[in-house]
Formats: structure tokens, sequence, C-alpha cells
């Protein structure tokens, strides 16, 4: 991709293509938004709760980037479990949200709870404070996640 020579490391970390479109915020508005974020919390916000990913860099990397732009609350990642494929092309297309390698393989071989699952394991691993689930009106999934994440 052309364009990508021309974005910063943290921009190629984030960029995202959808239906062959690259798009990405740059650093400079992603500053701004952290910004943003930080007048929220300055008037009472106490718990930020994020927009679906699967890639947990971009969790990681939001969380660091709030942290160095003064927010201390705690920031719970958000997790859409995946029942069907149509559902969840259609809502990682409309979000935006960047699909890592390893869940396009566990796509591939119909094992899309089981990288959820890890997904999950690895952020409580890393210290996320919980998890919020987006169900879309369809907790049983949810609960069968639950039930596979480790209790440590």
């Amino acid at each position: 991709m052309e364009q990508s020579a021309v974005l910063t490391p943290s921009e190629r970390r984030r960029v995202v293509t959808v239906d062959g479109v690259p798009h990405v915020c740059s650093d400079a508005d992603y500053d701004r938004e952290i910004a943003y974020l930080k007048r929220k919390v300055d008037a009472g916000a106490s718990l930020i709760i994020t927009q679906l990913f699967y890639d947990i860099n971009v969790y990681n990397d939001f969380v660091s980037q709030c942290r160095r732009g003064g927010i201390t609350i705690p920031i719970l990642p958000g997790i859409m479990p995946i029942r069907g494929l149509a559902p969840f092309h259609r809502m990682t297309k409309l979000c935006k949200t960047r699909i890592p390698d390893g869940l396009k393989k566990c796509i591939a071989t119909g094992n899309k709870a089981e990288f959820v699952v890890d997904l999950c394991n690895q952020l409580l691993g890393d210290g996320a404070p919980g998890l919020h689930f987006y169900t879309l009106n369809d907790e049983v999934l949810t609960f069968e996640i639950l039930e596979k994440i480790d209790n440590n």
C-alpha cells in the first residue's frame, strides 16, 4: 500500500483497510481525541469502555496513550463475541475494527470462540480491570465464553 509509506509507526499500528480503503486517525487527531477524553474524565467520568476490538495491541496502545495523557481511571476492553460471520463482518466494517491475523486463522478453522476466550484471558492476565461484552441481545455465547475464562 503506497499510502502506508507516509504513515508514522503508530498510525501504521492503527490503520484498518475496509473495502480496499485504508482508514486511520492521524497522530495529531488521536492526541486531540485523548485530550478530549481527559476533559470528560476531569468532568467526572469514572470509567472508560472501549469500542469493540480483537487486536490486543490496539487496546494496550490506547491504554498507554491514555495514561500518558493523564487519564488514570479504569479502561474496560470492549469485546464482541463472534456468533456468525455476517454480523461480525458488518460490525467490524462499521466500526473499522482491526482484525489480527490470528483471528483470521481462527475464523478459517472455525475456532472463533476460542480466539475470544484467549483474548479475554490475555487481557485479564495483562491487568485489564474487567471486560465489557457487546452481546447484541445474544447473551448465550457470552456466558459460554465467561465459563471458559481462567478464574485466576
